[in-house]
């Protein structure tokens, strides 16, 4: 049964809530890793759904991004460690889902961000490609379903769940 994008995302949300619980001011996992995968394969679906090519949209959003202020060249000025990575060029298009999947948690660090973050993030991208679906943006919902990806990647990285 073909569902609509506007109904995988939908199902996006209700996972994600029923997977991280928020208790005295922590929000844990009480999911499964498949959990994680079937938030994956939502996310899939609905691109394919929608004619997007994940992986392009991906690689054109986060080329060079500087992990601490989340701008495409560095507006922060904080000094990075001399193991700061930074994605200059494209992202190759034979990366696997493992090596964009460790990219992306490098931006979106937890240790700098928290559980908490990536998780209300990863609802708001959500909500951001449901409304640029309605709005019929194919820009902007190429962007956004690479923006649920990225918060997915850290996520799945942070949980030590692998996406290949």
């Amino acid at each position: 049964r073909t569902k609509s994008p506007l109904a995988l995302l939908n199902k996006m949300k209700e996972l994600t809530n029923r997977i991280f619980l928020q208790c005295d001011g922590e929000t844990m996992f009480i999911g499964k890793p498949e959990d994680i995968i079937l938030l994956c394969h939502h996310l899939f679906l609905t691109a394919g759904l929608l004619g997007v090519d994940l992986g392009y949209a991906v690689r054109k959003k986060y080329p060079g991004f500087c992990p601490y202020c989340d701008q495409p060249s560095c507006q922060c000025g904080i000094v990075k460690p001399n193991n700061h990575k930074r994605w200059d060029g494209p992202i190759p298009p034979e990366s696997s889902l493992l090596d964009l999947q460790k990219m992306l948690a490098e931006i979106y660090h937890p240790e700098r961000r928290g559980l908490e973050y990536l998780v209300k993030k990863l609802l708001e991208e959500i909500a951001e490609s449901q409304e640029a679906i309605m709005d019929s943006v194919f820009i902007k919902v190429q962007e956004e379903l690479a923006d649920i990806f990225a918060r997915l990647a850290s996520l799945a990285q942070t949980l030590k769940v692998p996406l290949s």
